[in-house]
């Protein structure tokens, strides 16, 4: 009898000794799931897409911001080009990327708002398919006219062009682009009938340009830059809502008398839908004190970049205005991508 309790009572132990090992190892993996989860934001490399290649105005943006974004955040923040198809290929592939904060667009004015009315369908839309992080800044385009024509100024220009309809010309580096619809939109503005000639590259457009072969053209600044500086191009006028630190005599279209011509690219960084509001915080943070930095804005100065910076709900209804805009634009160009 005294044997079979001994024995009972040895079970009984080896019972309870399974059930607190079983509830300590349960509690353990109950506390690594929870440290893990715990782990503040972010804990690996951000990809920051850009829908462009490599060297063009946006990237720039992007190449310039990446290594402080990284310091700032602690993770690398490594620029992914994913450029084609209008802008469209890079744009997507955000909208279905997971978000968890680690996977970024950096959106303009084509990705959210041209691209609505260039194309019949789009494979994400451009509103809730993203959740608004920042907008960060603007690029304003400067009207050039070819040093091989004789005019000196804006009326001189128009003057020339309404009474002779149809011989002058202007550049732009494809049907659509911003260069285009910045032709477009002067040609309604200003009663003009100026011809459209796309260039299949910024270098051929511009080449064009300084030859004569066209007289005129809304182009960034960087990328003309040394043609105004040696008088080979003249620069009319800019096309932001103030001037230009870096053309500070050069007026606006809003004050040459074309109050509704204030078309400049602009830039922001945008996340997949539904990104959690703690993470979207964090990023804006890192983004605003970037563009808060004398140095950064210097530089971004120096490639025709103003700084114009703006929180998420900002952003988004910024992006709902623009999207709204560019519709009116796009129908006075006629043009269309599909």
């Amino acid at each position: 009898m005294k044997f079979q309790q001994v024995r009972t009572a040895a079970r009984l132990s080896q019972w309870l000794q399974l059930c607190f090992t079983a509830i300590v190892f349960t509690a353990c993996a109950l506390l690594i799931g929870s440290n893990a989860q715990a782990q503040p934001y972010p804990n690996k490399p951000i990809r920051f897409v850009v829908p462009y290649a490599a060297g063009s105005s946006s990237d720039s943006v992007a190449r310039l911001m990446g290594p402080r974004l990284t310091q700032i955040l602690g993770q690398q923040v490594v620029i992914d080009n994913k450029g084609g198809g209008g802008a469209i290929i890079g744009t997507q592939f955000v909208a279905q990327s997971p978000a968890d904060g680690y996977t970024l667009l950096l959106g303009t004015g084509g990705t959210h708002a041209i691209n609505k009315y260039l194309f019949k369908s789009l494979p994400y839309d451009p509103q809730t398919s993203f959740t608004p992080v920042a907008r960060m800044a603007i690029q304003p385009s400067v009207f050039v006219v070819s040093g091989k024509f004789p005019f000196k100024s804006v009326p001189e220009l128009v003057a020339y062009a309404k009474a002779n309809p149809g011989k002058l010309s202007y550049g732009s580096i494809g049907i659509g682009s911003t260069v285009h619809l910045s032709g477009e939109l002067f040609n309604s503005e200003a009663g003009t009938k100026i011809v459209h000639v796309p260039y299949k590259s910024a270098g051929q457009a511009v080449s064009g340009l300084l030859a004569g072969d066209i007289a005129m053209m809304f182009y960034p600044y960087t990328a003309v830059a040394q043609h105004i500086q040696s008088g080979a191009l003249k620069a009319f006028a800019t096309t932001g809502v103030s001037r230009a630190s870096y053309l500070p005599n050069v007026p606006t279209m809003v004050e040459l008398g074309y109050p509704d011509f204030t078309l400049s690219s602009w830039l922001g960084v945008y996340a997949p839908a539904n990104l959690p509001p703690p993470i979207v915080e964090a990023l804006r943070q890192a983004i605003q004190q970037v563009l808060t930095e004398p140095t950064m804005v210097q530089v971004l100065q120096q490639i025709g970049t103003e700084v114009y910076y703006a929180g998420p709900e900002e952003f988004a209804q910024f992006t709902r205005s623009e999207i709204t805009r560019f519709k009116k634009i796009v129908e006075i160009s006629g043009a269309t991508a599909d």
